[in-house]
């Protein structure tokens, strides 16, 4: 879980700093106020509040068929939060937010990805209607698909070693790491948190297919 959770670019070094924020930087992200506008942006619209060509008669024949009994509008929003959750991430290694930030947005995009989703399947669903509708393609014909649904399995297979439930509560969880690193609850933590932060990873993954 750690790898899932925010503080995880700690862990990796001064040279995954920099790379994230050239990543942010490529994004038109220079400071902290720039990064929370961002997020609040993927939060509020993103792809699942711009994707009236994907409904009814104006959907792409191939996207209709694969995708003929989920709601485009509310679906993406799976894929939205994990690019919220994944620029959080990129903000705390580059060191324009704190832990506590980091942990607070993540709670609160966690929130409404259970509000929205009834369990990891359809959330994960969700992610991959979004990686379509970014490579305006079914990802199924690229050439990384292979790979990535390996990683798809992994994740969301019987022996993903997820420990929380869909539901689990997101009250009463640490805000902050205390000032010597990283504390014992890191990984509970990234647990419960996992129903925003699932398929970050993935995020990264889907730029290079």
């Amino acid at each position: 879980f750690a790898s899932l959770c925010p503080l995880s670019g700690a862990a990796r070094g001064p040279g995954w700093g920099e790379f994230c924020r050239y990543r942010l930087n490529a994004g038109g992200i220079q400071d902290k106020d720039g990064l929370l506008r961002a997020v609040k942006e993927l939060e509020r619209r993103g792809l699942h509040a711009s994707t009236t060509a994907l409904t009814g008669g104006d959907a792409p024949a191939w996207f209709a068929r694969k995708w003929h009994s989920r709601d485009p509008q509310g679906d993406l929003l799976a894929w939205d939060l994990c690019q919220a959750v994944q620029l959080v991430q990129y903000g705390y290694a580059a060191g324009l937010l704190s832990a506590g930030e980091a942990l607070e947005i993540e709670r609160r995009c966690a929130a409404r990805a259970q509000g929205q989703f009834p369990d990891y399947d359809s959330y994960l669903d969700g992610w991959l209607m979004g990686l379509d509708v970014q490579l305006d393609g079914d990802a199924r014909e690229t050439e990384g698909y292979p790979q990535l649904a390996q990683l798809c399995l992994a994740l969301n297979g019987p022996d993903a070693g997820f420990a929380a439930a869909w539901t689990t509560s997101l009250e009463g969880l640490p805000q902050a790491p205390g000032p010597s690193g990283p504390p014992p609850w890191i990984a509970p933590a990234a647990a419960a948190l996992l129903s925003a932060m699932l398929l970050a990873a993935l995020t990264a993954l889907s730029a290079v297919l």
